[in-house]
């Protein structure tokens, strides 16, 4: 039987591309600081010379600059019903996407039936922003916090990404959510026994013990998982999918990514660990000195989903950034692709963001009950074999 053809998103970055899909954008507004009505804003890194540090603020204010609409860049996604201005979220950050009517209408349940602080608020009006392809219109979409009113350039969020994603599934009791049972050492950070049950062979201890003892038995499983992730085995690699973890998390809206670190530390280190002690074996000429901090995990909610392609709404803790940060600062809209194939997984979370962790990905949803995504999102196309 012939495996399924699989569509993938779609990267428009040149007039003939447009041209080529009767893509338009009709009305469009924007280029330079940003307008609350404008196409394509968002927030820019700013790059201080002195002390070579980052920020997404402008003196009190987030530095948002809108791009230009004739010349912005657009991901669509497989199916075409949503669009974003493509970024690199180091450096810029969307503050809208563009969707068409039924997958706005149909995140907006979702996150009602979940109990969501935020719903997706649509441009709405005779001018209202837009983008059109043959046979369907994507709307201009910001969030908008239901308890506040408040939307777009200016909507109530939390810094912290935990803080977010449980204000977007509506709980703070969030559970992991694996395609075959787990069961968890009581004595471990789950995310250690996760990555101790991927392992192929014979596994080492849980973690546990205390002083030394406790980062050695940490140090003895990521050792070995960073190897897997730099040189993955049949055996791995099938794990991860029997799982549904790494690349194959493939969360529904009212769902969340969650990507942990796998810390290990240096021989002879104690908790909590001194700079430059924490070790990363995952990258080429093991094992790897961390010279700075680094963060242990990083949450988004999912929001819209069109095909293998979901959208997020995210934020994340601005410690090194100066200024103060309102809490106006930060919620960003991004893309990414569930699909497993090598090709849809170069733009999945765990790619994107499990480079900056050496990691593990699980997808997370609320412990309490609701009914499932539909259809729930392991069944929404077959899993290739590894």
């Amino acid at each position: 039987m012939a495996r399924p053809v699989t569509q993938y998103y779609t990267l428009v970055t040149t007039t003939a591309q447009r041209l080529a899909l009767t893509l338009q954008i009709p009305g469009g507004a924007g280029g330079g600081p940003s307008n609350p009505g404008d196409t394509f804003p968002g927030q820019t890194k700013v790059l201080n010379a002195v002390t070579r540090t980052g920020t997404f603020m402008n003196g009190a204010v987030p530095n948002h600059q809108s791009t230009a609409p004739a010349g912005a860049h657009l991901r669509l996604s497989a199916t075409g019903n949503m669009a974003i201005e493509p970024c690199d979220s180091n450096v810029r950050q969307p503050k809208v996407f563009y969707a068409t009517d039924t997958v706005i209408n149909a995140s907006n349940a979702r996150m009602a039936l979940t109990g969501a602080h935020y719903r997706l608020l649509k441009d709405a009006g005779a001018g209202a922003q837009r983008t059109t392809l043959p046979g369907r219109v994507l709307w201009w979409v910001v969030p908008q916090h239901i308890a506040t009113g408040t939307s777009g350039l200016t909507v109530q969020c939390d810094q912290n990404c935990n803080q977010v994603v449980n204000a977007v599934i509506g709980s703070d009791d969030l559970a992991p959510r694996f395609l075959a049972p787990l069961a968890v050492d009581p004595t471990s950070l789950y995310e250690y026994e996760v990555a101790r049950n991927l392992l192929p062979g014979a596994r080492p201890a849980p973690m546990g013990g205390v002083g030394t003892a406790l980062t050695d038995s940490q140090r003895n499983i990521e050792r070995p998982y960073g190897q897997m992730l730099q040189a993955p085995t049949a055996v791995f690699t099938n794990a991860v999918a029997g799982l549904g973890v790494n690349e194959r998390a493939v969360p529904g809206v009212g769902e969340a990514f969650l990507t942990c670190s796998v810390l290990a530390f240096a021989p002879g280190t104690v908790l909590p660990p001194t700079p430059g002690s924490d070790i990363d074996y995952s990258r080429a000429g093991y094992p790897v000195f961390e010279s700075g901090a680094v963060w242990s995990s990083h949450f988004a909610g999912v929001v819209a989903q069109d095909g293998t392609d979901v959208v997020t709404l995210e934020n994340h803790a601005r410690t090194y950034e100066a200024g103060a940060h309102p809490n106006t600062v930060g919620l960003y809209f991004q893309m990414y692709d569930t699909d497993t194939t090598p090709l849809g997984a170069t733009q999945s979370w765990h790619t994107m963001w499990g480079n900056s962790f050496r990691t593990h990905t699980t997808r997370r949803r609320p412990y309490r009950s609701h009914p499932p995504t539909s259809p729930p999102p392991s069944a929404r196309r077959p899993s290739p074999t590894p």
